[in-house]
């Protein structure tokens, strides 16, 4: 090794510390939308995502996404997450539905 200046040798170094973020909750499922959601901003969601949830819908199939807030209740059965028609045509044609979806949150 090579030193620029000092006298000093550089003695054992403890182990460098890494400070990693929480990684966000995840969901995998189908994404469809429904016209009676008025809002771009709210979207139906399964009982997985919690209530008032800001979370990221990503489309498997392009990688698109979007953010909308799970505030209105639960979504179907066979799917994992209805959003309003405007928020679904962001990440799909309307005549993929439903499409297959990544759906994320952070835990608080």
């Amino acid at each position: 090794p090579g030193y620029l200046s000092g006298t000093t040798v550089p003695g054992d170094v403890d182990a460098a510390q890494i400070a990693v973020p929480r990684l966000p909750e995840s969901v995998k499922g189908l994404a469809t939308f429904s016209s009676d959601i008025d809002s771009t901003l709210r979207c139906h969601a399964n009982a997985e995502v919690p209530f008032n949830a800001t979370i990221t819908v990503t489309n498997l199939d392009n990688s698109r996404s979007v953010q909308c807030v799970s505030s209105i209740g639960g979504a179907p059965p066979e799917t994992t997450i209805v959003l309003a028609t405007a928020t679904f045509a962001e990440i799909a044609d309307l005549t993929d539905a439903p499409v297959p979806v990544q759906i994320t949150w952070n835990s608080t």
